[in-house]
């Protein structure tokens, strides 16, 4: 019962660990996607502009 508790809270501490190292990632994929969006909306405004 108490080792169950202990593997827990490694667990979590892993995993809090593992965001915080993939933060910086996923924040950077994010922007990405916010670019390739922006940047069709930008194609999509020229197109049907005319």
């Amino acid at each position: 019962r108490r080792r169950w508790k202990l593997f827990k809270q490694q667990m979590r501490l892993w995993a809090t660990r593992l965001q915080t190292r993939y933060r910086y990632v996923s924040i950077r994929i994010d922007n990405i996607d916010n670019d390739i969006l922006s940047f069709s909306k930008y194609i999509a405004h020229k197109f049907y502009a005319k």
